[in-house]
């Protein structure tokens, strides 16, 4: 009961507020092993400055620069093939 006003605050304020906007669109893209993922248990994503997509995987940190995926594993330098946070 105590994280009531919590959730309220940081996440149920903020969808109202932003569904308000007439000009807000939300945008998901799903990617999987069919588009080149290394598998899809995903642990983490991080998009970075130029923009390029970066996603932890069971099987190996996929890098995306928008045309395809390329997966770095243990082979590549990693210390595992499980790529997390």
């Amino acid at each position: 009961m105590k994280y009531i006003p919590f959730i309220y605050f940081f996440v149920l304020l903020p969808c109202f507020i932003l569904s308000q906007s007439e000009n807000y669109r939300i945008s998901i893209t799903s990617f999987t092993e069919k588009e080149g993922l290394s598998n899809n248990d995903v642990f983490c994503i991080n998009k970075d400055t130029r923009g390029v997509l970066w996603v932890g995987t069971r099987y190996g940190l996929n890098r995306s620069d928008g045309k395809g995926f390329r997966t770095f594993m243990a082979a590549d330098g990693l210390k595992n093939n499980l790529a997390q946070l």
